[in-house]
Parts: structure tokens; C-alpha cells; sequence
């Protein structure tokens, strides 16, 4: 079970991987091994407290077990801990001589440190014990990243691809690969290697989905951040135009721009840590198709909605009363006549087609525009406010009208605002995925 656990952490799903080493835990308490992957995880899934005594109690009862001293060491590289983590390698090293990838770590620590000699030392034998299969060239390209030398690094890299080592699976997470990122050589080793998910290009996780490297909270918070923007910038730009009335004010392409615009920012800005959903419909799309489980769906959809309320309260404590009492800060609401029916069929419309750019623009890995997605997203919404805008405030989000409604206590026709967009999000969603992305 911990393999696994391994495999999933490798991919960087690290809640899983963290709920399944946990129950392999209480299968065996006993497991040094199962207690040093769960340590490793811990670290990876940004539980820094928890890390020092879940290694502390790996290694009491056996001082000399190697893989706990090297998953140790590694966790405080990671936190760029480096003089403590070479005592931990030293020992791990000591305790495992034939180990190459224990002394290629050491190595790179020791690069890492000033300790070249050392360094490159080891990068000799490591080499010479690639060169009969006896080591990784994924362990010589590490410490030739940290003797600074790239082009010997992707000549290793290249090694490994040709000898189909099957540590190239780990090219996205291994530690030490970590400053060839922004190398465009690393971009296209990832696309020959076949990883799913990858994203050729600055970054290497897809705007919506793929692999996760940042723990829960840390994409709660990027959802919160995300819609607050939205929210304070969207809803703000239509108190400003309220308070400018009388001297031109923003108008409706300036609402639908300041909509756009926020939300095409945040999602190149956030993006990669959290999805870049900022709205439930968004959210749905991805829950319908499997790529959110139930349990980060409902805590997404809470940090959006606390985001949306937070920045409505903000508004709501800086911009005159009179100025937003008179456009409900902000909150979306039917023209006169309007009939909810047809509020919520164009709620659901144009979020059916800000769904749909999502999917095609971020998820869809042979889309051609994803370098843009954030702006192609932005500027779907910017076109939806266009045409709803005058008929229903266009929400295009179920957080977009609560946040406001809760903040102004103006709840009139507010569920035309959920069941639209929700219904919007969860047709596109399953539509784009049923069409292009099932695999035949």
C-alpha cells in the first residue's frame, strides 16, 4: 500500500497519497519503511510541524535504518534546511554504501553547501556507475543542476531518456530537477517522456486540473483570493459607475471589462496552485467529470463563497451608503418583466460557453491557446455581461450574487443565480469531456 502511496505523491496528489499511508499505518504501526514515507509525505503536503516527529519516531527505535536518514534529508532540502540535511544523508550514506542515489543526494547537498570537491567526487563514481546500469543518469543530471551545469545536466537527462530509465517518471517531482523548469529542453523532455497532464511552455501544471503540488489549504486560499478579486473589482466597478452617473460613469463595457479583467488576471496569477476555478459553476464542471472529488468540491465552493463575501463586506465598509444602496452593491438582479425562467436559461447560456473556454482553453491538452486561457476566460465573461448584463446583472457565478446579496441582504430572484449557472457549468462540463477528451 505505501508504493502506491508513493505513486500517488509522485504525481503530486498528496492528499490521497497522505490518506492512504495513513491506513497503511494502522495496517502495520510497526513499518519503518511506512513510517519514513509517511514522514516524506507529510513534508511534500506542507505539514512542516508534523514532519520532525513523524521522522523522530521512525528513527528512535532503529538509529541505523538508512531510508529514514535519506527520506529526512530529503524533506529538509526541501525546506532548504541544507547543513542539517547533509548529516542525515551522511548518515543514511554510512549506513548504505551501495546505495548510488543516497550518495548522489549527498552530493548534491554537498554542491548545494560550497563542498565541490566532495561533489564532484561523487559524481565520478555515480557516473561510471551509470555508464553499466548500476546507477541513474537521473542522479547525475541532480548534481550537475547543483554544480550549476545545465548542459551537462540535460546531457544526463537525455542518457536516462535513452535508456528508457523508469525514474523518468518522476522527472515532474524529482527535487533536484527543479532548476531546469524554465528551460524550454526541459519542456520538450517532459512531451517526448509522455507525461500526462503537462503543460509545454513556463509552467508545468494545467490551469485546471493535472498534477497537484500544493497542499489544500493552500488552494482553498487561491480560490478565496481568486473570488474576492472578482468580486472587489467586479462589484466595485459598478458601484463606481453608480457613484459617477452624473459624470459619464464606467457604462456597460467598463462593468464587463473590470469583470473580465479580474478574472482573466487571477487565473494566470493563480491558477497553477488552485485550478483557477473562483466559481462554483466552474467547480461543478470539474465534479461532474471527475477531476474534483465530492469533499474538494464542497470545500472549493466554501472558499468562494467566503471570498465573494469577505470582498462584498469590504465594499461595503469603504463605498458611500447611498452610492451602494442604490445598485444593491452590486448584486445581479432581473430587469423589470423579466421573467426567472428565462433569467435563468440566460444564466445558463453564457455559462454554459464560460464552462465550455475553460475546458478547451485549460483542460483540453491538444487546445492551442492555453498559454491564454486566463485572457480567453476573461473576455468570455466580459462577452456575457455584454449580453445579460441589462437582463439579469449576468452573474455567470453562484458566488458573483451571493457574496453581494448576503452584504446588501438583497435576496430577490437569488436562485435564478444558482440553478443557471450551476446547470450551465455541469452540461459544458460533461458535454466537452464526453466529446474530446474520452479517450478511444
Amino acid at each position: 500500500m505505501q508504493w502506491y502511496a508513493e505513486l500517488l505523491e509522485n504525481l503530486g496528489w498528496y492528499d490521497e497519497a497522505l490518506a492512504l499511508i495513513r491506513r497503511a499505518q494502522e495496517a502495520d504501526p510497526f513499518s519503518l519503511i511506512i513510517n519514513a514515507v509517511h514522514g516524506q509525505i507529510l513534508s511534500r503536503s506542507g505539514r512542516p510541524k508534523e514532519v520532525v516527529a513523524q521522522f523522530q519516531k521512525t528513527l528512535d527505535p532503529e538509529r541505523n535504518f538508512p531510508l529514514g536518514h535519506f527520506l529526512f534529508g530529503l524533506t529538509l532540502v526541501h525546506d532548504g534546511k541544507n547543513e542539517e540535511a547533509v548529516k542525515e544523508l551522511e548518515q543514511a550514506v554510512q549506513s548504505s554504501r551501495e546505495s548510488s542515489v543516497y550518495r548522489s543526494m549527498l552530493a548534491y547537498v554537498y554542491a548545494q553547501t560550497g563542498r565541490i570537491e566532495e561533489a564532484r567526487k561523487i559524481l565520478g563514481d555515480v557516473i561510471q556507475e551509470a555508464k553499466s546500469d548500476r546507477a541513474s543518469w537521473m542522479d547525475v543530471a541532480g548534481i550537475y543542476v547543483a554544480l550549476g551545469e545545465k548542459d551537462h545536466a540535460f546531457a544526463a537527462l537525455e542518457m536516462a531518456f535513452q535508456r528508457r530509465d523508469s525514474r523518468m517518471t518522476m522527472l515532474l517531482n524529482h527535487e533536484a530537477l527543479m532548476p531546469l523548469r524554465s528551460d524550454p529542453r526541459f519542456s520538450d523532455l517532459v512531451g517526448r517522456v509522455g507525461l500526462p497532464h503537462v503543460r509545454i511552455g513556463r509552467t508545468f501544471l494545467p490551469l485546471h486540473g493535472g498534477f497537484r503540488m500544493y497542499s489544500t489549504s493552500q488552494k482553498l486560499i487561491a480560490e478565496f483570493l481568486g473570488t474576492f478579486a472578482l468580486i472587489f473589482f467586479g462589484a466595485g466597478s459598478i458601484c463606481t459607475d453608480q457613484y459617477l452617473h452624473g459624470a459619464g460613469g464606467l457604462g456597460l463595457l467598463g462593468i464587463a471589462l473590470a469583470h473580465g479583467l479580474a478574472i482573466a488576471i487571477m487565473v494566470s496569477a493563480l491558477g497553477h496552485i488552485s485550478g483557477g476555478h473562483f466559481n462554483p459553476a466552474v467547480t461543478i464542471g470539474f465534479w461532474v467529470t471527475k477531476r474534483v472529488n465530492t469533499v474538494d468540491t464542497i470545500l472549493y465552493w466554501a472558499a468562494q463563497l467566503a471570498g465573494a463575501t469577505a470582498a462584498a463586506f469590504v465594499l461595503k465598509a469603504v463605498v458611500p451608503e447611498e452610492t451602494w444602496r442604490a445598485v444593491a452593491l452590486g448584486t445581479p438582479e432581473l430587469a423589470r418583466d423579466f421573467p426567472r425562467w428565462a433569467g435563468m436559461a440566460l444564466e445558463a447560456v453564457t455559462t454554459f460557453f464560460l464552462v465550455l473556454v475553460v475546458f478547451a482553453t485549460a483542460v483540453d491538452e491538444k487546445g492551442a491557446f492555453r498559454s491564454i486561457a486566463g485572457f480567453a476566460i476573461g473576455l468570455t465573461i466580459s462577452l456575457g455581461i455584454l449580453v445579460a448584463g441589462p437582463l439579469t446583472g449576468a452573474a455567470l457565478n453562484p458566488a458573483r450574487a451571493f457574496g453581494p446579496a448576503l452584504s446588501a441582504t438583497h435576496w430577490a430572484n437569488h436562485g435564478v443565480y444558482w440553478v443557471g449557472p450551476l446547470a450551465g457549468g455541469f452540461v459544458a462540463g460533461l458535454l466537452y469531456d464526453s466529446l474530446y477528451l474520452k479517450k478511444t
